[in-house]
């Protein structure tokens, strides 16, 4: 994604610091009594926002305690609480024991959040209601399951409250104190994610957001097997590459492999952030993953020792017969920047046929570092526009660093290929700058800014939507390329590159 360079946190010290901080947070987006009037066009949002500061300031003791309004019209069926683990692998592990209070606590802050950041205007009740399927759907087998809540989308408060009186009765069902209060709120936050339904827009604990930052800063260790993956519509999953360093390539696994299970759950309709979260883990620890070799499509079982994993930033060397620069940039980072146009010098006096740009792990970055590396190589603009909220919109263009090559250049790009590295590549395309090959890119473009929720996790919102320099839409659209190649499993397993094998053709190497 494109990060935009404001990242917003609510204090997560002690509960007065909290309210403070929330209510200046309303206060400096006019979203205090009276913005919230403008927002939702009713009084009742007045005591919804003095009702959540307040009861977000009065927890004595535990600053990670904020209570929703006690008048809830009605007494809650409480179910009895079940025993059930907690996960040990996936995207809700190694969770923190929290409140029910808390938990609701965490999910009214992002459902503010979504309401007055999203780039559009969001339907609150859809939220709620997306809130409250996230949760039921993420509930252990054997749970009995509540009266949903009732939203008439007249008073914002009301409905808050009937959602406030259902999730307290069915958290009961999880312990009073527990990691699954933690896991269950986090479920009804992707719930709401998934309402919203735009990819820059998500949700990440707080073990996924140390992850996020370190791939941002342009370097990420973390403990894995060390493997690339993806998946087109309708297929599984599969091992695109290996990473250097990792454990996958000396246990069996192959570049081609298909994924079908780990440790016996069935991976076949699981997002690829879900796959990858249950085959990482503590290192040392082992995961047991079924596989498919592309050559037979036989299911074998394989278990990995977890090890830790670097990740380069940027990868480069000559190819093409010693006489072309390749350059792969997994992110547009400070650091990635650096290494990219260090490369590129370094190794200029012998690429004389061209530079490749591999952009087909890109899934974007910071959008200032974005705009720099690109003015190295575009002199005029505009490369896209900004577009705001309220329909206003700035033009992206160079920053006065323009330097320029000498020799063609060519830009791989695949369906992982997202945000800003998507702009790059029409912005090269539109104005003749380079070829691209590959496959159609994600078409997952937009600003996001960055809220932290007080219990260290956060919520990333799509603030702001990217255009192309004519306009042109970009988000849940992608860049055609110039060369459309596919690369299929064989290849994979064969070794082979047919998308730089194009690019090597195109500059004559």
């Amino acid at each position: 994604m494109i990060r935009s360079m404001v990242e917003r946190r609510f204090d997560n010290g002690s509960s007065s610091k909290f309210a403070v901080t929330l209510d200046r947070w309303f206060a400096r987006r006019h979203l205090g009594a009276a913005g919230l009037l403008r927002s939702f066009g009713r009084n009742s949002c007045v005591t919804l926002v003095v009702g959540l500061v307040f009861l977000l300031s009065c927890a004595p003791s535990d600053p990670f305690t904020p209570r929703m309004t006690s008048d809830v019209g009605s007494t809650p069926t409480v179910v009895a609480p079940i025993e059930t683990p907690v996960p040990a692998t996936g995207v809700n592990a190694g969770l923190r024991p929290i409140t029910p209070e808390l938990g609701l606590g965490l999910i009214a802050n992002a459902w503010l959040v979504f309401l007055n950041e999203y780039v559009e205007q969001l339907d609150y009740t859809r939220l709620l209601a997306g809130a409250w399927n996230g949760f039921v759907a993420g509930l252990p087998p054997g749970v009995t399951v509540v009266d949903p809540p009732e939203f008439t989308g007249a008073d914002p408060q009301a409905d808050l409250n009937s959602f406030q009186t259902a999730y307290l009765a069915q958290a009961a069902s999880l312990g009073a104190t527990s990691p699954r209060q933690s896991a269950a709120a986090y479920d009804a936050i992707r719930g709401m994610v998934k309402e919203i339904g735009d990819c820059h827009t998500g949700f990440t604990t707080p073990a996924q957001l140390a992850e996020q930052n370190q791939r941002m800063d342009g370097t990420i260790r973390f403990a894995g097997i060390g493997i690339r993956i993806k998946r087109k519509s309708g297929e599984p999953a599969v091992v695109y590459e290996l990473i250097e360093g990792g454990a996958a390539g000396k246990a069996g696994i192959k570049p081609g492999d298909a994924l079908l299970k780990a440790d016996g759950v069935d991976l076949s309709d699981m997002p690829l952030d879900e796959i990858a979260a249950r085959i990482r883990g503590k290192e040392g620890s082992s995961v047991k993953l079924t596989i498919a070799h592309a050559t037979d499509n036989k299911p074998r079982d394989i278990a990995i020792n977890r090890v830790a994993i670097s990740e380069a930033a940027v990868e480069s060397r000559l190819v093409g017969n010693n006489r072309v620069a390749y350059i792969r940039m997994n992110s547009f980072s400070a650091s990635a920047q650096g290494e990219a146009l260090g490369a590129i010098g370094t190794m200029q006096a012998k690429a004389t046929k061209g530079i490749v740009i591999d952009l087909r792990t890109n899934g974007g970055g910071d959008l200032n570092v974005f705009l720099s590396f690109l003015s190295k190589f575009l002199k005029d603009g505009p490369f896209g526009f900004e577009v705001g909220r309220k329909g206003d919109r700035i033009a992206l263009g160079p920053d006065g660093t323009f330097v320029g090559t000498k020799v063609p250049m060519v830009v791989l790009v695949s369906d992982s290929t997202a945000s800003a590295a998507e702009l790059f590549s029409v912005a090269v395309q539109r104005y003749k700058v380079a070829r691209v090959v590959g496959t159609k890119t994600a078409g997952c473009v937009g600003v996001a800014s960055r809220f932290g929720l007080p219990d260290g996790s956060a919520v990333t919102v799509t603030t702001r939507k990217l255009i192309g320099p004519e306009g042109e839409p970009l988000n849940k659209v992608g860049v055609a390329p110039d060369e459309v190649v596919e690369v299929t499993r064989a290849n994979m397993s064969d070794g082979k590159d047919p998308q730089l094998e194009k690019a090597l053709s195109l500059l004559g190497a």
